[in-house]
């Protein structure tokens, strides 16, 4: 939904749930797939980065340039 907001040539950046490099629900390989045809890449952070938040949940940082 964000990528609409964003201009061609603009920066897309998300923390978002690791569950989505490894999910395998439709959804997730479709997302996968797009984030691919764009040429986006993910960063895992470490684990633990949100135990001081009163979770150890894994995310990662999504980020891309629309094209």
């Amino acid at each position: 939904h964000m990528s609409k907001f964003v201009r061609r040539g603009g920066r897309l950046v998300s923390v978002m749930s690791a569950g989505v490099i490894f999910r395998s629900t439709t959804i997730t390989k479709e997302f996968r797939a797009w984030v691919d045809d764009v040429c986006g890449e993910y960063a895992e952070l470490p684990e633990g980065t949100f135990k001081a938040e009163g979770t150890m949940v894994r995310a990662v940082v999504l980020s891309l340039v629309m094209p």
